[in-house]
C-alpha cells in the first residue's frame, strides 16, 4: 500500500467514523450554542471519541516496537480514557436522568446516521493492511535486536 493510498484511506476512515457523527450531533442538537450544558449528546460525543481513539491506538500499537513510552500511552488509552468516559457517563446520568429518558428517540435517529457511516468505514480502514505489511518489519527489527544482544 502506497503512502498516498494509506493517507487517503485513513482520512476517509476518520471522516466516516469520527467527523460525520460528531458534526451530525453538533448540527442536529444545536450543541454549539449549548456548550455549557451537560447533555446526553455530550455523553455520546465522549463515547464516540473514546472508542475512536482506543481503536486508533490499538492499530498504531500493533505496528510499533515496544518501548516504555508506548506502554504508558497504551495504559492511558486502555485504562484512563475508559475510566474518564465512565466518570462522564455517571456524572451526566446523575444530572440528566429525565433528559436521558426523553432522548432515546433522538439517539435512535442518530444511529440511523452512525451505522451506515461505520459500515462504509470498515472496508476503507487502512490499518489492518498497514499492520499486515509492517508486521514482518517489526519482527525482523526485534529478531536483529535479539541477535545483537546474543553476540
Amino acid at each position: 500500500m502506497s503512502n498516498k493510498e494509506f493517507w487517503i484511506r485513513f482520512a476517509s476512515w476518520t471522516i466516516l467514523s469520527l467527523i460525520i457523527p460528531v458534526v451530525y450531533i453538533f448540527t442536529m442538537t444545536n450543541l454549539v450554542n449549548t456548550v455549557n450544558k451537560v447533555s446526553v449528546w455530550g455523553l455520546i460525543l465522549i463515547a464516540i471519541a473514546v472508542l475512536f481513539f482506543i481503536k486508533l491506538w490499538g492499530y498504531m500499537k500493533q505496528g510499533l516496537p515496544y518501548s516504555m513510552g508506548i506502554q504508558v500511552v497504551s495504559g492511558i488509552v486502555k485504562i484512563i480514557l475508559p475510566l474518564l468516559a465512565l466518570y462522564g457517563v455517571v456524572y451526566i446520568v446523575r444530572l440528566k436522568v429525565n433528559e436521558i429518558l426523553l432522548a432515546f428517540r433522538s439517539i435512535e435517529i442518530f444511529l440511523y446516521v452512525l451505522i451506515p457511516c461505520e459500515i462504509a468505514a470498515i472496508p476503507i480502514n487502512p490499518f489492518p493492511k498497514w499492520i499486515y505489511l509492517n508486521q514482518d518489519k517489526v519482527f525482523i527489527q526485534r529478531f536483529n535486536k535479539a541477535m545483537k544482544k546474543g553476540e
